[in-house]
């Protein structure tokens, strides 16, 4: 069955906060706290961007396994290709919730 989400619910924001000695910070919607300091090079600019769409994008990769795992893909070798695509997805999530 699907785990229960153990993550600070989203969605999340990244906020350059000058006055914090120049740091991306990453907080949850709803006010709910997931303080993650980042420094403030471009480099980590990108890295607090893509933290902040964690949430989002793990919910998008579930929905599009469920979608992969209900209908047939409609194409020469759909089903490898299926079969592909949801064990990368597999392979994420997994990641991105502790499992792997």
């Amino acid at each position: 069955g699907m785990s229960k989400q153990q993550h600070t619910p989203g969605p999340w924001v990244s906020s350059y906060m000058p006055e914090e000695g120049g740091d991306y910070v990453i907080s949850g919607g709803n006010g709910v706290s997931v303080a993650i300091s980042i420094g403030g090079t471009k480099t980590e600019a990108h890295n607090a961007r893509l933290i902040a769409a964690a949430p989002e994008l793990l919910e998008a990769a579930e929905h599009c396994r469920e979608l992969l795992m209900r209908y047939e893909i409609n194409r020469v070798n759909g089903e490898e290709i299926a079969d592909e695509a949801i064990a990368k997805l597999n392979a994420a999530i997994a990641r991105a919730r502790g499992e792997s």
